[in-house]
């Protein structure tokens, strides 16, 4: 399933003014970030099932300086193959299985029930969104003001 992305006006023109930013400022955006990051990784292991806990230790977010981008969710590979299926859901169906024990070859056809997503990773989280923005803003005007003084 592809992954999808948000697009935004004005992103080429951010990216340009964050890359002229001083080292200094980058690094309270990115700070800013990180605990925004964490913030969101916590709510979305709060909101996944619970059985072996191999799902929530898969949820974790990544910042990337460069960017200073953050992505939160499954991110490295080794994501459990049903965390998908549990987030977005699943329809019913017919399937074809085919079992081999030893030499021999086995199959029938199961029915697989419809199951409701759940949302955890592809939820929306505004209350952590609007905070995030928040913060990101007092920040900004803190470096604005330091520019504009020269520093």
């Amino acid at each position: 399933m592809a992954r999808r992305r948000r697009r935004m006006e004005g992103v080429a023109e951010l990216r340009k003014a964050m890359r002229a930013l001083p080292d200094a400022a980058k690094a309270e955006i990115g700070d800013v970030l990180e605990s925004g990051g964490f913030d969101v990784v916590s709510a979305m292991r709060a909101k996944a099932r619970r059985r072996t806990g191999r799902m929530e230790r898969a949820i974790k977010y990544r910042l990337y300086s460069k960017g200073l981008i953050l992505r939160a969710g499954f991110i490295d590979k080794d994501a459990p193959f049903y965390g998908r299926i549990q987030d977005l859901g699943r329809k019913q169906q017919v399937v074809r299985v085919r079992r081999r024990i030893g030499a021999r070859v086995r199959s029938y056809t199961m029915r697989v029930r419809h199951m409701e997503g759940t949302r955890f990773i592809t939820g929306s989280y505004k209350t952590l969104q609007s905070r995030i923005l928040r913060n990101l803003a007092t920040v900004g005007d803190k470096i604005a003001r330091r520019l504009g003084m020269g520093r």
